[in-house]
C-alpha cells in the first residue's frame, strides 16, 4: 500500500520505521479494511467515498483524488490493494441526483490474453475498430434521445488507450449541453480491441 506521495507502506502500517495514521472521522463507521476515497483537499472541503467493489459519484468539489484503507488498527495489516480511478461527465440524470452509487455493469470484451502476443495486435485503431468499439456504446447513445429535446449532430474527439478503453473525450460541436453530455458519458464507456498504441479520432454523432 501507499500514501498519496507514492511512499510505500508496509503491512504494519509503518513508514521509514514510523507508524502513520491516516484514519479520518468520515470513515469511522465504515467496515474495517473498506477501500475509502476523499475528492478535493483532505483539510479543506471534500467529498468522501466509501469505494467497495466498485463505487461512481458526482463529486461537489473538484481536487485530487486520496485513495486508502479504512483502518482501525495498523498493527495488524497484511497484503496489497489496487485502485483503478476514471474521470469522466456525469449523465443528466447523475447530475441531478448527485452523490455516490454503484458502477452500472458495463459489457467487456473477454481477451485470451494468455494466447494474444503484443506482435499480434495493430498498430492502432482503424475505422473498423472504431465501428466496433461504437457498438458497445450504441444502447447508452441511443437513451440520450430521451435526456434531450434537442436535435442535430454532436461531434466528439475521442482518445483511446492501448488496452481499448477511453482516456479522454471532448466536446467539439453540439445543439445543446445535455444532448452532448450524454453523449460524451456514453462514449467514455465504450471499449473498443486492443492495440499497440492506442488511436484519437473524431465522430460526429447524429441524434
Amino acid at each position: 500500500m501507499a500514501n498519496n506521495v507514492a511512499e510505500t507502506i508496509d503491512e504494519r502500517g509503518y513508514l521509514t520505521g514510523q507508524k502513520q495514521g491516516y484514519n479520518r472521522a468520515e470513515f469511522k463507521n465504515s467496515n474495517h479494511g473498506a477501500a475509502v476515497a476523499l475528492v478535493g483537499a483532505s483539510t479543506e472541503s471534500h467529498t468522501a467515498l466509501l469505494v467497495g467493489a466498485c463505487t461512481s459519484a458526482v463529486s461537489a468539489v473538484a481536487g485530487q483524488i486520496f485513495v486508502g484503507v479504512n483502518d482501525s488498527d495498523v498493527t495488524n495489516n497484511h497484503g496489497s490493494v489496487t485502485f483503478a480511478a476514471r474521470v469522466g461527465l456525469p449523465t443528466l440524470e447523475q447530475w441531478r441526483s448527485g452523490g455516490a452509487f454503484e458502477c452500472a455493469r458495463q459489457p467487456r470484451r473477454v481477451i485470451q490474453a494468455s494466447i494474444l502476443a503484443a506482435t499480434d495486435l495493430p498498430d492502432s485503431l482503424n475505422p473498423a475498430m472504431i465501428t466496433e468499439g461504437l457498438a458497445t456504446a450504441r444502447d447508452e447513445l441511443r437513451g440520450c434521445l430521451s435526456q434531450s429535446p434537442a436535435r442535430g449532430t454532436v461531434k466528439l474527439a475521442v482518445s483511446v488507450g492501448p488496452d481499448g478503453r477511453v482516456t479522454s473525450v471532448s466536446i467539439k460541436a453540439a445543439p445543446d449541453r445535455t444532448l452532448a453530455l450524454c453523449a460524451a458519458t456514453a462514449v467514455q464507456n465504450a471499449i473498443f480491441p486492443p492495440t499497440r498504441s492506442g488511436g484519437a479520432f473524431g465522430y460526429p454523432f447524429v441524434f
